[in-house]
């Protein structure tokens, strides 16, 4: 730390006069404030001293002790501050969107479609696939915008909130460049001089820089601050005393201030990364299609009479557009849009009226948590028995006690609640001042021991919510205390808990974990349908030289399995559903490899059954357009089908409770309506074949018996599992 502080005086010494050595300074400082800010939250006198003290904390922050925070630093941090709010319109997020190399390449293989195809075809039906691609792009960049767009206003008006209840009201009178002013706390930097009186809330992380001692209230006891302990946290009350203090950590509303909507949730996170993963898929794939063809005509296996250069050029645009248009709406933002939807629909659910925080993906993040912290002196004590801390063990979360109180005291409730148990060697009881001197090293060690964290500040909640985050556990923390802030910030989930029981708490898990289901439910149908789309069409092509599924065609039924099969799917909430059923939190990939399992065995089934109907099924079905048309509609029919399967990932019975589940009846239905109209509706058009009553039948009966197979690989992967992994596994 000294040797940083050596660099910053170095450089503020030598380079301060070009905006680039400004920001050079303050990336200097930026690093020493998270020192700095660590020293002071674990109240660290002797590393503090190794700093120079209060001297040397201001001169690494860039304050004079007697003017306060120098207008350059200023500036820089509340430039900071506005570059990272969000501030752009829709309309500039469609701009960007539409900028983009990947848009800009689909727009232009849209075009060369309609030129290419409407000198092969005519005007009256080239310009077709090209405008579905158009459409296709149209939606992309919308799905994109709109879901960035929703995200920053969430940011935005969460800040507005907390600054017209909070900031808005709380002046707070610093000292900038000599002068005495009053401002806002959303306005406090870090390196502001503060003046406190009595009656001030310690707006804070911070230092005592000079003046009366001062006597603070933090709930449980009276904590005196002078020279020889420094030491400030955020929220405590001023009870006697006047001083100075210097702010060494972000305010609050800085903090909320300087959020970047844009960061992505666990949840995002893995839904990118399987986007990306098979939208590069897509792609391969559909280049090979197109050395495929050029392979097949260089072989002389397409007929030269039927083939001219247009065609030879215009054929393989089609069929990547095929490709590509299904990546666009399935793979690229279809999924994620369709999921932020399902989950402002579920929040809406759990939370509407009486919503504990304003986090949108809170019952996304809820499946996933293993700690919860929680102040024993709240609803907790009251409502908690609740058979609520065993429920919560068995899905693989522990409770932690964090609270200002006496240890003695916190350790009777422990016990009386079920936290602890007397001859419990594995549960630790520590007071805050024990657990801030603990090294890095040791608190990482015996931070999974951790049960109760009794006379603990603010500062020390933080520290804990941080080293759990840093152990790799996702932490909700429940808070009812204004000090408590900084813990509610800093955790994965910061609950206000206000009126809220505990049980609320327990449902809103519950919820999250229920949902993590439907969202894995939901990828199923879509993984198979991308999987075995790109297959077919691969296949297809290879073997003669063209795909069954037009563009439109495509684009419908990723239409049908994205919306309706998120209505279908995503919206289950069956209370019935066993807590064995749902995964331990953890941090892998959504596709688990039951669903790998059940994906393999619908793509491998509809890859056969079509080829083989392709092969063998042209004396039944009759011309080359009517044999597409089948194909693309037993396609189609399959994902229908698939849809039921998906509501059970595990077990063989997908019927279970389907009479109570409204949304999947819509769904289902108007799955039915649309499909058949479109069938009819291509049919008028001359883009597809009549078919009687006999090939429909033959059609679903394809379809339906994606339902034999689907229980019949449930049972393989059963006898499998508990024959053979199990006992290896034992072994």
């Amino acid at each position: 730390m000294l040797v940083l502080k050596q660099e910053l005086t170095d450089a503020s010494d030598g380079l301060a006069t070009s905006s680039e050595n400004h920001r050079t300074i303050n990336q200097l400082r930026c690093s020493q404030t998270k020192n700095i800010s660590r020293i002071v939250r674990q109240k660290n006198f002797a590393t503090l001293q190794e700093f120079h003290g209060v001297v040397g904390v201001a001169d690494a922050l860039g304050t004079d002790l007697e003017k306060g925070v120098s207008e350059d630093v200023l500036h820089l941090k509340q430039e900071l501050t506005r570059n990272l709010a969000p501030t752009r319109s829709f309309f500039h997020l469609v701009w960007e969107e539409v900028k983009k190399k990947t848009v800009l390449f689909y727009f232009v293989v849209a075009v060369l479609s309609i030129v290419f195809e409407s000198k092969e075809k005519g005007l009256e039906n080239g310009w077709i696939d090209g405008v579905a691609m158009l459409v296709a792009i149209v939606l992309q960049v919308l799905f994109t915008s709109i879901r960035i767009y929703w995200k920053e206003q969430m940011a935005r008006k969460k800040l507005q909130e907390q600054q017209s209840v909070e900031g808005g009201v709380k002046e707070i009178c610093v000292i900038r460049g000599g002068e005495s002013n009053d401002i806002c706390e959303s306005e406090l930097v870090c390196g502001d001089l503060v003046l406190l009186k009595i009656g001030c809330q310690v707006p804070a992380d911070g230092l005592f820089v000079d003046g009366e001692d001062l006597e603070l209230d933090y709930g449980s006891e009276l904590y005196t601050v002078n020279a020889q302990k420094p030491f400030l946290s955020y929220g405590g009350r001023v009870i006697n005393g006047n001083a100075r203090m210097i702010v060494t950590s972000e305010n609050m509303m800085m903090r909320k201030a300087t959020c970047d909507p844009n960061t992505r949730s666990e949840l995002e996170t893995h839904l990118h990364k399987l986007n990306t993963c098979m939208h590069y898929i897509r792609i391969l794939v559909g280049f090979l299609i197109v050395i495929v063809l050029f392979l097949r005509y260089e072989a002389g296996k397409i007929d030269d009479e039927n083939v001219n250069r247009q065609r030879l050029v215009a054929e393989p645009i089609k069929i990547v557009m095929k490709i590509l248009s299904v990546s666009l709406v399935a793979l690229t933002e279809g999924v994620a849009f369709v999921v932020t939807l399902a989950i402002l629909y579920r929040n809406h659910q759990m939370l509407s009226a009486k919503a504990p925080e304003q986090d949108p993906f809170c019952i996304s993040k809820m499946a996933a948590v293993t700690k919860i912290c929680t102040d024993m002196f709240g609803e907790f004590t009251e409502e908690a028995t609740q058979a609520e801390v065993k429920a919560c063990r068995e899905c693989g979360i522990e409770i932690i006690i964090a609270s200002s109180e006496k240890l003695t005291v916190l350790k009777d409730n422990a016990l009386q609640h079920g936290l602890i148990t007397s001859d419990d060697p594995q549960s630790l009881l520590l007071r805050g001042e024990d657990f801030r001197k603990y090294t890095d090293k040791e608190r990482l060690q015996n931070i999974n021991k951790i049960r109760v964290l009794g006379e603990a500040f603010s500062s020390d909640k933080l520290l804990l919510v941080e080293t759990l985050r840093e152990n790799g556990d996702v932490v909700v923390f429940l808070g009812q205390r204004t000090d408590e802030a900084p813990a509610l910030m800093g955790a994965d989930i910061g609950i206000a808990m206000g009126r809220r029981s505990f049980s609320e708490i327990i449902s809103l898990v519950y919820a999250g974990k229920s949902f993590q289901l439907n969202i894995q439910s939901f990828l199923q149908p879509v993984l198979i349908l991308t999987i075995s789309g790109s297959l077919i069409t691969f296949i297809q092509t290879a073997l003669w030289g063209d795909a069954s599924l037009t563009i439109v065609q495509s684009l419908w039924v990723n239409f049908a399995v994205l919306f309706l099969g998120g209505l279908a799917l995503l919206t289950n909430t069956s209370p019935e559903k066993p807590v064995s059923l749902v995964p331990k939190p953890c941090k892998r990939s959504l596709v688990n490899a039951q669903m790998i399992t059940n994906i393999l065995v619908q793509v491998s089934y509809q890859v056969t059954s079509l080829m083989v109907i392709q092969t063998k099924g042209s004396g039944v079905v009759g011309s080359n357009q009517c044999m597409k048309t089948v194909i693309s509609n037993i396609f189609v029919i399959c994902q229908f089908f698939n849809l039921f399967n998906a509501r059970e990932l595990q077990k063989k019975n997908f019927f279970r409770f389907i009479h109570r589940q409204k949304e999947f009846w819509l769904a289902i239905t108007a799955f039915i309506v649309l499909h058949v109209s479109f069938v009819v509706v291509q049919d008028i058009f001359g883009h597809g074949a009549k078919l009687n009553w006999k090939l429909w039948a033959g059609c679903v009966l394809v379809g339906l018996f994606s339902w034999l197979i689907d229980w019949l690989g449930k049972c393989i992967s059963w006898f499998i599992i508990n024959n053979f992994v199990n006992r290896f596994c034992s072994t």
